[in-house]
Formats: C-alpha cells, structure tokens, sequence
C-alpha cells in the first residue's frame, strides 16, 4: 500500500505553515540569536551546576531545545552518582509560582526559552531556577 497523498502527509496548509515559520526564523536571526543565547545559557548553567549539589549533569545546545537537564544526584568523589527521587512536584510548583515554566522529566528540569528571549529574560528566568532548586538540594543533602 501507498499511504501517499493523504490529509496528514504535506497538506499545502501545513507546508505552507512551515515555510512561514523558516522565513520568520531567517528574517528576524532566530537561529543566530539562539546560538548567542545558548552560549548565555551555558554560563548559567554551568554557574547552577557549581551552585546546587542536586545538579548532576548538565548539556546545551542552542536555546530551541531541551537545553539542560539536571538530575537530583549526590556525586562522589568516586566518581560513583547514586540517584534521589526528586520532589517534583514542589519544584515544579515554586517555578510555576514565580512565572517559570519548565518541562520536568525523569530528573531532569528542561530549560526551552522562546527563540526571541532576551539576555535579561534568561537571568530572571535561571535566579528562580536558582532559588527553586534548593528544593532538591535538600532531597539530596537530607
């Protein structure tokens, strides 16, 4: 069977959506200014890593996807991570509370900003990250 040519595969309307969206990205430099914001990101990040003994590992690529993710760990000196349920629904509500929303998945707290957010935006954004995670902090640290 062919399953060609139907609703669901390469509508003209969604075809014509996707290539509204890539002239948008191109006319306004979403990618460029991503590519600078991932690199704001990492320093952030990197600064929460440091920070937080909950945050186990940390990755980024650009800002236009799952940019970090953290697992509430303790690490050893062995190099060894022994895992801790996170209490995620603590976390979750204090970043809801103060204007944060994040995806929260198997440990990991997904940072996603919109393409066009600013340098000030992400700092606003990441302090109450900051603050939220001592939430898991003390999951780990008991």
């Amino acid at each position: 069977m062919f399953a060609g040519g139907l609703t669901y595969n390469s509508h003209a309307v969604c075809l014509a959506a996707a290539l509204a969206t890539i002239r948008v990205y191109e006319e306004d430099g979403l990618i460029e200014h991503a590519a600078q914001m991932g690199e704001v990101m990492t320093h952030h990040h990197e600064e929460l890593t440091a920070r937080h003994p909950s945050v186990g590992v940390q990755r980024s690529i650009g800002c236009s996807a799952s940019s970090s993710s953290y697992a509430p760990c303790h690490r050893r000196t062995d190099g060894t991570v022994q895992r801790h349920k996170p209490r995620d629904g603590q976390l979750y509500r204090f970043l809801l509370d103060n204007g944060v929303f994040v995806n929260l998945h198997w440990n990991q707290v997904m940072t996603n900003p919109p393409l066009p957010i600013t340098d000030q935006e992400l700092a606003e954004g990441f302090e109450v990250l900051d603050r939220a995670l001592e939430i898991t902090d003390r999951a780990v640290t008991g």
